[in-house]
């Protein structure tokens, strides 16, 4: 019996009640373990230290328009609303982090020693139990949790700080990052 037949009949035998229970003990251990996985975003913000071996600095201009003010078939007006920085960094460190992105400007150069702030971690769903009866019956919909990962080559910093004779000589945020009291 090929596997397609025996799973058809598997599903006869099953009852509808037996697969939601099976599917909800399925997703609790799933959730369970994925929420014994989570910690908040502050624990997984981590340092990358290094000596800075190159830095590009890009600049782009920004726009608007507002949906508002858009005109089918015409020209509409264009606001322009200031520049964004970003940063390239090439680092020597112990992790295997070799490039950071920074959104923002930073008065660092070749040489100079960084520590770096990177979040390492990944949003994860918990996962919906299945319900032919009650779809919205279960907790946990929608939800989402940050695990932990290792860090990759090509990171995103938040904020970099500046070492000079083992010493945080400046501290510099990436655009939209607010720091918090924990943080400073």
């Amino acid at each position: 019996m090929d596997k397609r037949k025996k799973f058809q009949n598997k599903l006869k035998k099953m009852s509808i009640e037996k697969l939601e229970k099976e599917s909800k003990k399925r997703t609790e251990e799933y959730n369970k373990e994925l929420l014994g996985k989570s910690k908040p975003y502050e624990e997984l913000i981590i340092p990358v230290s290094g000596i800075v071996k190159e830095v590009k600095g890009y600049n782009y201009a920004t726009s608007h328009t507002p949906i508002s003010e858009m005109i089918i078939g015409g020209k509409f007006p264009v606001y322009k609303t200031g520049y964004q920085n970003k940063l390239e960094i090439i680092i020597e460190s112990d992790s295997q982090v070799e490039k950071l992105s920074f959104n923002g400007a930073c008065p660092i150069e070749k040489g100079d020693s960084i520590r770096a702030y990177i979040f390492a971690g990944e949003k994860k769903e918990l996962k919906k139990s299945f319900s032919l009866y009650h779809p919205d019956s279960y907790p946990n919909k929608e939800k989402e949790v940050l695990i932990p990962r290792e860090p990759s080559e090509e990171e995103t910093a938040i904020y970099i700080e500046k070492i000079k004779n083992g010493k945080v000589v400046r501290t510099e945020y990436s655009v939209n990052y607010i720091p918090s009291l924990n943080n400073l």
